[in-house]
């Protein structure tokens, strides 16, 4: 992970908003992923109500800390969490949802 207050190489970062859905009115979306197979701290949208975490590498998955709650996996679903929320991994897919 980067260290607090460092800047993210946003050229080596794919992000992609669809246009809003008319079936669903208030619902948003953004989707991330790392071009460059290497650690990455990636900034999330603000306040999303669920994120989606998926490691796709054959590596060790993803390391997150929530609120002092330390784990890893190969997938991570956050909810409302208020509070900071840091994960990281080598080759991912992160999807927002508001």
């Amino acid at each position: 992970m980067l260290p607090i207050g460092t800047t993210p190489d946003w050229d080596a970062m794919d992000i992609s908003v669809p246009p809003p859905a008319l079936r669903l009115p208030g619902v948003s979306m953004a989707g991330f992923s790392q071009r460059v197979p290497a650690p990455v701290d990636i900034s999330m949208v603000v306040h999303p109500s669920v994120t989606l975490l998926f490691d796709l590498s054959e590596g060790d998955g993803i390391a997150y800390d929530a609120r002092g709650r330390v784990g890893h996996g190969r997938a991570v679903v956050v909810g409302l969490l208020p509070g900071g929320f840091r994960a990281g991994g080598r080759v991912g897919a992160c999807l927002q949802i508001r």
